[in-house]
């Protein structure tokens, strides 16, 4: 089920034309096993070759798929994993995005960030962009995919560019946040955002 074999309850997926789209599984698989007899794409009621699929220990690799959406479909006994459990039935849906359907998110930043931040972008399906800002400036970020989007600013004190959540057993806190706002990016609408740093 998808519980067992895929890291999201969530079938669905979504990526840029002409870019790579991967798909993760919760445990590794013996790529020597894998029956691909048993493993079908669709895009609307046409079945395609297996052609576009790689396939990897932690998952596969779709490529070369053009706009649209698809249906991969992982039949019973299709891929088993390194303790020779087999899957059972499960489907996930792909979106590719075509260039003209990414939208445009601006960020300004305002006189409030008087020193380097680290900026996350990032929507549900873990598409996302870093980028270092500082106060007074634009940012642009563009070829989004329609969805719902985090926007995170965090003082990145130790300079990995991730976020730390800290450590109880070590005594390390969390970094600080200065910034945090959801907000939803819309097919045809580019968005502009002014970022101002959270006061207490």
């Amino acid at each position: 089920a998808n519980k067992d074999f895929l890291r999201t309850t969530l079938p669905y997926y979504t990526s840029i034309y002409k870019e790579l789209t991967s798909i993760n599984f919760n445990r590794s698989v013996d790529t020597n096993t894998i029956n691909k007899s048993k493993i079908t794409i669709q895009k609307d009621t046409v079945t395609l070759t297996n052609e576009p699929i790689k396939y990897t220990p932690r998952g596969i690799v779709l490529k070369g798929l053009n706009p649209g959406t698809y249906k991969l479909s992982f039949y019973k006994g299709a891929i088993t994993d390194l303790l020779g459990i087999e899957n059972d039935t499960f489907y996930v849906i792909v979106h590719i995005y075509a260039k003209d359907e990414l939208q445009t998110l601006l960020l300004r930043t305002d006189s409030t960030f008087k020193k380097k931040y680290q900026l996350i972008v990032a929507n549900e399906n873990n598409y996302c962009k870093r980028e270092t800002i500082e106060g007074n400036k634009k940012y642009l970020f563009d070829d989004l995919i329609p969805g719902n989007y985090k926007i995170l600013v965090f003082d990145n004190s130790n300079a990995d560019f991730y976020f730390d959540n800290g450590d109880y057993f070590l005594g390390r806190k969390p970094e600080t946040t200065v910034y945090y706002k959801e907000l939803e990016i819309k097919s045809s609408f580019d968005i502009e955002e002014i970022l101002s740093v959270l006061t207490n």
